[in-house]
Parts: C-alpha cells; structure tokens; sequence
C-alpha cells in the first residue's frame, strides 16, 4: 500500500515508508502522486491558487495505463460540500483530466462526496472516509472494468 499525504497532514520523517514521493509502476499502471488541492477557507498545506494547480499539474507526465493518486477532486465531481451544496474541486483539475486522460483520479478532500464516477475516458474515485456516518472507508477498484466496490469498516 502507498499513500500520499493531504491538506492538513504532516509526515514523521521516520515513517516514509510506502509514501508515494515520485511515480511507481505496479503492474503495468504508473501511479502519480498529486497533493496538491485548491484553495480553501482552512489555509493548510498544499493549498495552491487554480493557476499554481495547472502549473504543477502540467509537470505530470501521464498516459493512458496512469493512475493519478491525488488529493482534490475535480470540479463538478464528488466535490459538494454538505452544509452548502458547492462544488469547490479544482477547475484546473478537471481540464488537465479531459486533456490529458489518465486513466484514473483517486482522490480524498470533500468527506461529504465519497464515490466514483466518470469524466470523459477517466475514472474519478473520491476515496475520503466519511466522517459523517462515523465509518472508514476505501474502495476497491478494477483499472480495468472500472468496477468499484465500497468496503467500510
């Protein structure tokens, strides 16, 4: 298992192991991390303005068999926040998706908007534990069914 941190998590230096610092190639898919997420009202780490966002964005080398493993959604996708019904994703996040066509986006961020669906060729996964039902989540995911399963505990 890799992980990669999120907006208000800090990593021990002692305990890197498995954390996804550069691309790895498990497979036949290359996994891409991505932390970075848009700016929110919380002004933690990683938050980068929409024009920071595509500039780090078009420093990703992708193609059809990448997995980006990120932490903001896309715009429009999995994305609502519960008290206000807003999408606040990354509008920089959804082009490079439609331009550039991974093959998957995992990602965390909005607890509210846990799930999967498509945009354009890419499967989008919101893999965020929902806080709100108390339980921890994750998903299984077929990169080549795009067949998603749910599993809490």
């Amino acid at each position: 298992a890799y992980y990669i941190v999120g907006n208000d998590d800090y990593i021990d230096c002692n305990s890197r192991n498995h954390y996804l610092a550069e691309p790895v190639e498990i497979g036949g898919y290359t996994f891409v991390p991505f932390e970075y997420t848009p700016i929110s009202p919380f002004n933690t780490a990683r938050e980068l303005s929409e024009e920071e966002l595509e500039q780090e964005l078009n420093c990703l080398h992708t193609d059809d068999n990448t997995v980006i493993i990120a932490h903001g959604p896309p715009y429009g996708m999995l994305d609502v926040l519960l008290n206000t019904g807003e999408s606040v994703g990354g509008s920089s996040i959804r082009n490079f998706i439609i331009e550039h066509s991974p093959l998957a986006w995992a990602c965390g961020h909005i607890h509210e908007s846990p799930g999967a669906d498509m945009l354009s060729n890419t499967l989008v996964v919101n893999c965020t534990t929902d806080y709100y039902d108390s339980k921890l989540c994750g998903y299984i995911v077929d990169l080549e069914s795009f067949d998603c399963e749910e599993v809490c505990i």
